[in-house]
């Protein structure tokens, strides 16, 4: 065990300060951790203000939307920006599909199950992955077809759009065989290099991809949930 703190205490001490300067120094990066930490403000704002200043926490726990964002896209954010920050950008795709998969699986949940079903989100959500199972549909279906016919087809496609998109970057193989066509420069990327290393000129194109795929992300974050409190309080409305 010795030894692992010891290689622990490296990685502090010499690569994370020399990653965290690059963030500094190259302005593409920089731009990059500026739409990082403006989605993580949204998801703040989101999550750590609005729902339990508007919602009751039983009603949270209830719907499925709110209680994801809470306990699924809250924490992505934070993976998001600690694999930035130290130089791991590949794993920021897997923040962004899994929130991406978590809210079009919870707004389908919300939407298609009966308003008077009292049980919490997560046997709602047990019982929609149970389903899919059995007829064996997978995401793409889910948010192409199924979701489509709750929540209509623009911003379906959305959710579609950004969902393929991190699923042909870094999170297959065929990822990473694309970005190396790609590889022009003298020197190699980082992420061919290794994690806690300085982003350079050579990162440049592939922050570029992160950081639009980030903003576009925090576009139908924002969207997705306008689109949840407008039914929510159509429904509550509806009850009275």
């Amino acid at each position: 065990m010795k030894e692992c703190f010891n290689l622990v205490g490296k990685v502090v001490d010499e690569y994370v300060l020399e990653t965290v300067s690059s963030l500094k120094s190259n302005p593409v990066a920089g731009e990059a951790l500026k739409g990082i930490c403006d989605l993580l403000a949204d998801v703040v704002e989101i999550v750590n203000m609005e729902i339990p200043r508007s919602y009751e926490a039983e009603e949270v726990m209830r719907f499925c939307t709110p209680a994801t964002l809470m306990m699924i896209v809250r924490p992505a954010m934070d993976h998001l920006l600690a694999a930035y920050v130290f130089g791991a950008y590949p794993l920021c795709y897997q923040s962004i599909r899994i929130s991406t998969e978590a809210l079009a699986y919870s707004l389908y949940a919300d939407l298609s199950m009966p308003l008077s079903d009292d049980r919490v989100f997560l046997e709602k959500l047990l019982e929609i992955q149970e389903d899919l199972d059995k007829k064996e549909i997978r995401p793409s279906k889910l948010i192409k077809q199924l979701l489509s016919n709750v929540i209509g087809k623009d911003l379906s496609e959305r959710m579609m759009r950004i969902w393929s998109k991190t699923s042909n970057d870094f999170l297959h193989f065929k990822g990473y065989l694309d970005k190396m066509l790609k590889w022009d420069s003298d020197s190699p990327p980082s992420h061919l290099v290794g994690a806690f290393v300085g982003y350079d000129d050579s990162d440049e194109p592939y922050l570029n991809e992160l950081r639009n795929v980030v903003e576009e992300f925090r576009e139908l974050l924002k969207e997705t949930w306008s689109f949840w409190k407008s039914w929510h309080s159509k429904q509550a409305t509806q009850k009275l």
